[in-house]
């Protein structure tokens, strides 16, 4: 579980914590069910009996805006980079 925690745990978790702090700055009161103590994972967000958490964090946003950048710099940005060092790309 320790290779995969940072993306199926934390980030995600993370996330929502982010987002429930965007709604109850902006004045919106969270939806009917949701418990912001309960820990937000990948499997939870497609979890059917969770749509209250589906309100607030959509399963795409997560993937776009948290995941993909992550994924993104971690193994195409810094091997491209390391590629152009003469020796060792």
């Amino acid at each position: 579980f320790l290779p995969i925690w940072k993306w199926f745990y934390y980030a995600p978790n993370t996330y929502k914590e982010l987002k429930i702090s965007e709604w109850t700055t902006a004045g919106k009161p969270l939806p009917e069910g949701l418990n912001p103590e309960e820990a937000a994972t990948i499997v939870s967000l497609f979890d059917p009996k969770r749509s209250e958490l589906r309100k607030i964090i959509k399963p795409q946003d997560v993937f776009l805006n948290v995941l993909g950048p992550m994924f993104f710099g971690r193994y195409v940005v810094i091997p491209a980079l390391l590629c152009t060092i003469p020796g060792i790309g």
